[in-house]
């Protein structure tokens, strides 16, 4: 069980801090061609998927429009969503393991720092 919980709330520290810094999940996507723009309202992820999907379906400009709404829909909700998980997460931890969360947290966003610095480095040195 505290193997569980721990392994929830590192789970969430990561997270938390992948988001903070980016403003979206963990998770990297390569860059969009230029042929077809991340639009800012929907993100990196969400303007490489509008792009295989124009490509594979043949959208329209009205149904790129329409499925750039439903992304930033959905991106609202599941960041609510998150931010109520994380409330409820830290509700449950001790002073101590609170403070213990935030350096985490604080540790991982230099590391997270620390990895785009690189990848930015080795993007302007192929």
């Amino acid at each position: 069980m505290n193997k569980t919980i721990t392994s929830l709330i590192l789970g969430l520290g990561i997270t938390w801090t992948a988001f903070a810094e980016t403003g979206q999940p963990a998770a990297e996507s390569p860059p969009a061609s230029p042929a077809v723009p991340a639009a800012p309202e929907t993100g990196k992820h969400h303007g490489i998927k509008l792009k295989q999907l124009s490509q594979e379906l043949g959208l329209s400009e009205e149904q790129e429009s329409k499925f750039k709404a439903l992304f930033k829909k959905h991106k609202q909700k599941i960041k609510e969503i998150r931010e109520e998980g994380q409330e409820e997460a830290k509700d449950t931890l001790t002073p101590a393991q609170k403070l213990k969360l935030y350096q985490l947290k604080e540790k991982n966003s230099e590391k997270l720092k620390a990895l785009k610095q690189a990848v930015k480095q080795e993007e302007n040195n192929p």
